[in-house]
């Protein structure tokens, strides 16, 4: 069996590298194709600023929050929950904030780009072999250093003085 990290060759029942002491106990496993997904098993909790700022996602989350304070006002005035209705004010702030926060970060976004347009974009693509542009009076250096040191170092004739 051959290492995934360095490519040294291991016997077969081996658990770790020779060479660099990697773990070698899952190789014939994974290559067999009966290594489980760890990932299918354990719940990925999604995170809320997943992305760029989104205007939709931010109404959405503002209008969740309205409807969550306009609920905890119900349950205010409602004979029974005069002693529980401040809990939903959590979630109802929660929410509004983030909406808020949302859309006020994607208007920053969309005025940093009307702002800067270039942002992001790239240089126009040169063509092969071409050079960028050189600065006036710039003057092209012989093309190896054995032509500089084989002349004669006369003034007159040597057309790169030092």
């Amino acid at each position: 069996m051959f290492c995934p990290n360095c490519g040294s060759q291991n016997a077969d029942g081996t658990a770790y590298c020779r060479t660099c002491g990697v773990n070698l106990s899952l190789v014939p496993q994974a290559l067999t194709g009966q290594l489980a997904d760890d990932r299918s098993s354990r719940r990925k909790r999604k995170r809320h600023n997943d992305g760029p700022p989104s205007l939709a996602r931010g109404m959405t989350q503002a209008f969740m929050g309205v409807g969550f304070f306009i609920v905890a006002l119900a349950i205010f005035f409602s004979p029974g929950g005069r002693g529980w209705w401040w809990a939903m004010l959590f979630p109802a702030f929660s929410l509004l904030g983030r909406g808020i926060a949302e859309i006020v970060s994607t208007q920053a976004a969309m005025r940093h780009l009307q702002n800067n347009p270039t942002t992001g974009a790239m240089p126009p693509r040169r063509q092969t072999g071409e050079l960028p542009p050189q600065p006036p009076g710039y003057v092209m250096p012989p093309p190896s250093v054995t032509e500089q040191t084989t002349r004669h170092l006369d003034p007159e004739k040597d057309r790169y003085p030092r």
